[in-house]
């Protein structure tokens, strides 16, 4: 089957969603292919609409409320790059062996409510 010809490529990324409890709070962030950004920012997030599309498409609403702010999570970092989702890998053989240290990196994230969180979580679970 061929690609739409009217759409760019870049709509049938894939994205990897994960989510954490923090503080009482319900976050949601995901990762994409990585791209260049700012010190600091995880080149590999995903932007807030993406995020925001992405969990309405998951609860099937056009929106489910959701605030959405920079949050801090930490990864593994060699040499001041954080360590990619195909590196982080239990499986993969072609890990980097050189020593990392967990460092903070700034993400793109929806914090639910807890309505919201509930919907969210049973879809997950439904699909």
């Amino acid at each position: 089957m061929a690609l739409p010809t009217n759409v760019s490529a870049s709509v049938f990324d894939i994205l990897k969603l994960h989510s954490a409890f923090r503080n009482g709070k319900f976050l949601v962030w995901g990762e994409v292919d990585p791209r260049k950004s700012s010190p600091r920012r995880l080149p590999f997030c995903a932007g807030p609409v993406r995020i925001t599309r992405a969990i309405s498409q998951v609860v099937d609403q056009a929106k489910l409320p959701a605030d959405l702010q920079a949050s801090t999570i930490w990864l593994p970092t060699i040499e001041g790059t954080p360590v990619g989702p195909s590196e982080r890998r239990i499986e993969n053989p072609a890990a980097p062996t050189a020593r990392s240290q967990i460092q903070p990196w700034i993400v793109s994230t929806a914090i639910l409510s807890a309505e919201s969180t509930f919907y969210f979580l049973d879809a997950c679970n439904r699909n």
